[in-house]
């Protein structure tokens, strides 16, 4: 399966992926079940809220909004909200700690997305070097030139007038953002993992940073390391 998760409160355990890629959910309480199925298109990962009411699930450039309570669709990320469509899949997605804000990541961009008022909060360009070359080279396409947003995780600290989060490519590198003037910033903090990042988890606290990066299945170093967030290096 390409991912398994328990809900923040743990009275659920879901899994995506199998044989027909969808999401199945366990009451942990009872253990019957699958107790709920979901198959919507093509989905590549799904996150809860830190307060469990929500599940977000990803659908090739959308995302679909479940409330646990009823299971039916609380909100839907039109793939073209904010004016300009999602060049590539969602491949990652992590909830803010105030339950409203989703940040998530795709061909050679992030994004934030307000569910609660359905508006991109912020967005930010990561673009391969080959994407600024003159137009003449790759003719109207060069935004799908840009580096693949593989990770993304928000830190559960509540930090006054922060939300910070961390986001890693597949050219090997993290950077760390504040979601509260994320659009055209800079990072926060920056480190390189070497290999494609594949997954990034804050600590409790917010203060650590782990990551495992690396191809499964290739010959490529696989390792997981862990940052201290504020300086970009290891403890």
């Amino acid at each position: 399966y390409d991912q398994v998760e328990f809900s923040p409160d743990g009275r659920y355990l879901a899994r995506i992926g199998g044989s027909d890629g969808g999401l199945e959910v366990w009451d942990v309480v009872t253990w019957e079940g699958p107790s709920r199925k979901i198959l919507s298109g093509e989905m590549r990962c799904f996150a809860f809220s830190p307060d469990s009411r929500r599940v977000a699930i990803s659908v090739e450039t959308s995302i679909e909004v479940y409330d646990t309570a009823t299971w039916s669709i609380y909100k839907y990320l039109d793939p073209n909200l904010g004016g300009r469509d999602i060049s590539g899949s969602i491949r990652t997605i992590s909830w803010f700690p105030n339950n409203r804000d989703i940040v998530f990541g795709t061909t050679g961009e992030i994004r934030i997305w307000n569910t609660r008022e359905n508006v991109i909060r912020g967005s930010q360009d990561f673009l391969h070097p080959d994407a600024f070359k003159p137009r003449g080279v790759f003719g109207d396409s060069r935004r799908m030139f840009g580096y693949d947003v593989r990770a993304v995780d928000c830190s559960p600290a509540r930090t006054t007038g922060a939300m910070l989060f961390a986001a890693g490519t597949d050219d090997g590198n993290i950077t760390i953002w504040d979601g509260h003037a994320f659009s055209f910033s800079k990072p926060v903090a920056s480190a390189f993992v070497g290999g494609t990042c594949q997954s990034l988890k804050f600590s409790p606290d917010g203060s650590l940073l782990a990551s495992a990066s690396g191809e499964s299945g290739s010959d490529a170093e696989r390792t997981i390391k862990v940052w201290r967030v504020h300086s970009g290096r290891r403890p």
